[in-house]
Parts: structure tokens; C-alpha cells; sequence
């Protein structure tokens, strides 16, 4: 028996437009003409909450499309429709300035690594109190340098002190 195995899908950038169920010229520029098509009053009958289909070439089918749907172009070119709830769980707008996402894990390790310069920040303070002069000015300015790079790394990654 295969053993079932968990996965994280990797961040890649798609381009996707929401159907309203009468931006055509929109849905034209993302797919092109040959690509998509609205349905007829009379196919309705049928599905009435079918109002678009949308060719997906990666399986070579025609793939209905309800009103709100996002229609995507994934990374084969293909075309396929994303209900807007999961579409918005899924997908952030990309800024083409920004770098790619931080998975949670990288974002847990630098937690991690703020949380030790927090610890080294109060370990030299300590450290200070045992000594006189220049040698505890020195150690009480590298606990607050210490200390400002974690917070600085915190509010870089979104968590809290």
C-alpha cells in the first residue's frame, strides 16, 4: 500500500479575471476569443448558474463557469475557473517589485532566530550589570542593538514581540 504523503503547492504567479457574467472584453484579454465563450439563453435551461465556459487546453475539455468564478491561466497555459472564496485563499496580488512568498516554515525559523537575539540582548544586559566603565556601556549598547535587530526581524515577518 502507498503511504499518503502531505504536500505544499510551491508559490508560483498566476494571471486570472473575475467573471461578472458580462466582462467579455476582460475574460477576451486573459484568454483569448478562441478560448472562451458565454452561454446561450437557451443552454441555461440546462445550468442555469452556467453562464461562461472556458477552454482548458492542459485535458483538451470545455470547463463551465458560474458568475464570480475567477478563470485562471496556470503555469501550462491552461485555463480553468476558481470559485472566488478559494481564489481568495489561495492567491494574493502579486507586486512585480516584491520578492516571492516566505513559506511558514522560513518565516518560523526567523521567529526563531529573533527570539535568540532577544536572549542574547538580555544575556549581555545581565552581563553589564557585573561590570564598570566602558566595558558595561559596550555590552549595554550591543543588548539594545541586539534587541532592535529582533524586533526590526519581527516586524519584517509580521509577528509581534
Amino acid at each position: 500500500m502507498t503511504e499518503i504523503t502531505v504536500w505544499r503547492k510551491r508559490p508560483v504567479e498566476v494571471s486570472a479575471v473575475q467573471w461578472t457574467g458580462g466582462n467579455i472584453g476582460d475574460v477576451f484579454e486573459l484568454t483569448g476569443c478562441e478560448y472562451f465563450d458565454s452561454v446561450d439563453a437557451v443552454d441555461l435551461l440546462a445550468e442555469p448558474d452556467i453562464t461562461a465556459h472556458v477552454f482548458d487546453k492542459l485535458h483538451s475539455t470545455w470547463v463551465g463557469v458560474k458568475d464570480g468564478q475567477w478563470i485562471i491561466r496556470g503555469v501550462k497555459g491552461e485555463f480553468y475557473p476558481c470559485d472566488d472564496d478559494v481564489f481568495a485563499e489561495t492567491y494574493e496580488a502579486a507586486d512585480a517589485d516584491a520578492p516571492p512568498p516566505v513559506g511558514r516554515g522560513a518565516l518560523e525559523q526567523l521567529a526563531a532566530v529573533a527570539a535568540k537575539w532577544e536572549a542574547e540582548a538580555v544575556e549581555l544586559a545581565q552581563q553589564a550589570k557585573l561590570h564598570k566603565g566602558v566595558a558595561a556601556a559596550e555590552m549595554l549598547a550591543a543588548a539594545i542593538a541586539w534587541r532592535q535587530a529582533a524586533r526590526a526581524l519581527l516586524a519584517a515577518i509580521g509577528a509581534k514581540p
